[in-house]
């Protein structure tokens, strides 16, 4: 009984030594070369291997031309033609160090490495072959079939096939290039999340949008834009970024959120506390879609208690429930309105002169950006301002159910109304001085027309301007 008790605890004890044997052994390193000569130095042993070099640990595999084993720290010295092999991941470098006890590699002299999807390259960086985990340096770049991917460090994980990329950040595919401090990018997902100094450039399109944070979801062909996004639409060919930025043709659209849809309508749509701003053009409102590749800009109120989006163009106030814009050749084509129209139009010279057009619809066309002709339909109200030889000549009240304006030089030349029209004509005399007695019941005049200032708001020193715009 006692012998039988004896074996039994024999026999554990090896199994025991026996797994903490190969336990250990996980951290061995095996060295093969043409040959090898042993030394010791400050007390370590140190083992040279020399030609043909095979380094194998686990499942890692590394070949080269010479290796310096130093058998206390369990670090290897590989120099020449070093390629480091585990699964499906390559390693290349000229030089650099393995660690046994850490089952990790580093080299500073150039380093690449290829998992099969993407090829990660730097002049310094670390590959840790238990969890499969690079960590580059200085230079680095990442490419694959469609993306490039430079910045200054790099995490990279296969097994979740992500990374993080830090320091001047740019991720760059065939339509834009996306700069910012932090990128994290999910291959397998197609998810970017971009935070820090965000500009997303898109030369073709003359384009360029700045924010805080970006949330892309390429599969689905939608991006996410937080911490009041500015988008800047150039309308022509551009030099320099100082020379583009301040040509009247050029568009700012700000608000506190922006959703692009990159499909083939290619819709950027702006949410909240919008503004507007393009020369003579300006806007506010709750909601913008903008049609990036057809230059349409389509405004709304976000519920029915909401103000109306209010647009200026020159002297002009448009307001409606939803206001349609047109834009052909860097030039204002026309506008529609729909819901509550309202336009209120300063005449040159005169502080409280305003010609007054409001309906349930309306359309204003313009050439080379000058108003040209407005037909309103529903509802038609109008007030519009006399003259003769450039003197005052009082107004005209008009009612109707529709009516077309034709304006020349900035100014009404004739009205034509249709559906029971009627009209009565107040002379200059009975104006002047009163002219705010003459308004109709939808007159407000909106004071808070945005600024290019306002507009580009905390991007100013981002797109190096001055508060004067230059």
């Amino acid at each position: 009984m006692t012998s039988y008790r004896a074996n039994t605890v024999l026999l554990f004890l090896f199994l025991f030594a026996f797994r903490v044997y190969f336990a250990q052994d996980s951290s061995k390193v095996i060295i093969t070369g043409d040959s090898f000569v042993g030394e010791k130095i400050n007390g370590e042993e140190i083992r040279k291997f020399i030609g043909n070099v095979v380094i194998t640990q686990n499942n890692v595999h590394i070949v080269c031309d010479t290796a310096v084993q130093y058998l206390t720290q369990n670090k290897v010295e590989l120099i020449g033609n070093v390629i480091i092999t585990q699964d499906t991941i390559i390693v290349k470098t000229k030089r650099g160090f393995y660690y046994g006890n850490e089952k990790e590699a580093f080299s500073n002299e150039g380093i690449t490495l290829n998992n099969g999807h993407a090829l990660l390259k730097a002049d310094a960086g670390f590959y840790l072959t238990e969890t499969k985990v690079a960590r580059f340096f200085n230079n680095v770049s990442l490419k694959d079939s469609t993306r490039l991917l430079t910045c200054g460090q790099l995490i990279n994980f296969t097994e979740s096939d992500s990374t993080v990329a830090t320091e001047n950040v740019a991720l760059q595919d065939t339509a834009s290039t996306i700069f910012a401090d932090t990128i994290k990018f999910v291959r397998r997902k197609n998810f970017t999340d971009a935070k820090g100094r965000v500009k997303v450039a898109s030369p073709k399109q003359s384009l360029f949008i700045f924010s805080e944070r970006l949330l892309n979801y390429s599969d689905s062909n939608y991006t996410l834009l937080s911490g009041r996004p500015l988008l800047v639409k150039l309308d022509s060919t551009f030099s320099s970024q100082k020379d583009s930025l301040i040509r009247i043709d050029t568009l700012f659209l700000s608000a506190n959120i922006m959703e692009s849809y990159s499909d083939s309508v290619s819709l950027l749509k702006a949410i909240d506390s919008v503004l507007i701003y393009r020369g003579d053009f300006a806007s506010r409102n709750d909601v913008t879609y903008f049609f990036r590749n057809e230059n349409k800009i389509f405004t709304f109120k976000k519920s029915e208690e909401a103000k109306p989006p209010i647009l200026w163009n020159g002297k002009n106030q448009l307001s409606g429930d939803s206001i349609f814009i047109f834009i052909k050749n860097k030039s204002l084509r026309k506008i529609n309105v729909y819901g509550n129209a309202v336009v209120i139009s300063q005449n040159e010279g005169y502080d409280y002169r305003f010609d007054q057009l409001s309906g349930d619809t309306l359309s204003m066309f313009f050439d080379k950006g000058k108003l040209t002709q407005t037909y309103v339909t529903g509802n038609v109200l109008s007030i519009y301002y006399l003259y003769d030889k450039g003197e005052a000549n009082g107004l005209i009240k008009s009612s109707g159910k529709a009516a077309k304006i034709y304006f020349e030089n900035g100014k009404v030349s004739k009205v034509k109304l249709f559906g029971s029209p009627e009209s009565e004509y107040h002379p200059e005399k009975l104006i002047e001085g009163k002219e705010q007695d003459f308004t109709l019941p939808t007159f407000i005049l909106y004071k808070n027309r945005p600024t290019k200032k306002e507009t580009i708001g905390k991007w100013f020193k981002t797109l190096n301007l001055d508060y004067n715009g230059r």
